[in-house]
């Protein structure tokens, strides 16, 4: 895998992103990698989803804790973000071939 810089146009801390696959249904994946800051170590990850708004309200049943809701962009598929009970950073992208 091969890592790129990124930091979101300086809203996020520098941090390293490795995407593979497409869009696609069942082709993508989002390996990222943040400074901890002194805090235990946590994973930050994406994956694709048939229903953002779906998973998203699943998620919340199940107690995580909300980051980002669902939201729409030209810059990616509909996704939102969520830390589970656990602390971990989880992003959700719609992956339909009509985004």
């Amino acid at each position: 895998m091969e890592f790129q810089a990124d930091d979101h146009n300086g809203t996020l801390p520098l941090h390293y992103d490795a995407c593979g696959g497409s869009w696609d249904p069942e082709g993508f994946f989002l390996f990222t990698i943040y400074p901890s800051n002194g805090r235990p170590t946590t994973i930050h990850f994406g994956f694709g989803v048939p229903d953002v708004d779906q998973t998203w309200a699943r998620a919340l049943e199940h107690g995580v804790t909300e980051i980002a809701p669902p939201s729409d962009s030209g810059y990616m598929p509909r996704q939102a973000v969520f830390e589970d009970n656990a602390g971990n950073r989880v992003n959700i992208y719609h992956r339909a071939r009509d985004w």
